[in-house]
């Protein structure tokens, strides 16, 4: 090979380095970019997730509240009812006294 073929290859051997270094810091800037974006997506999602559950909680709460009042409710009507009964047993004992007596 000849001198001039040589710096030929040489000097197509360094445009093609270049171009490939500068392909590999575009990809990089890319990359750093997505990487950016991907990021902020993230703490967005995990903001939307501490919100939710949050409001889980808050619903579940609410729930175990008004089940709790409901089943309060719930027993004060058998007591009243079993108190009730009981007044209308010993009505129908006395009553029943009465006419054996």
């Amino acid at each position: 090979m000849t001198i001039q073929a040589y710096q030929t290859l040489f000097e197509s051997s360094i445009a093609f380095g270049m171009r490939k270094s500068l392909q590999a810091e575009q990809r990089t800037a890319e990359m750093h970019i997505k990487i950016e974006k991907l990021e902020e997506e993230n703490y967005k999602l995990e903001t939307e997730i501490e919100h939710l559950s949050s409001e889980i909680w808050d619903l579940l709460k609410k729930e175990m509240e008004a089940k709790a009042e409901g089943e309060a409710i719930h027993q004060q009507q058998i007591d009243e009812i079993n108190s009730d009964n009981k007044e209308k047993l010993v009505a129908l004992k006395n009553y029943l006294t009465t006419l054996h007596g």
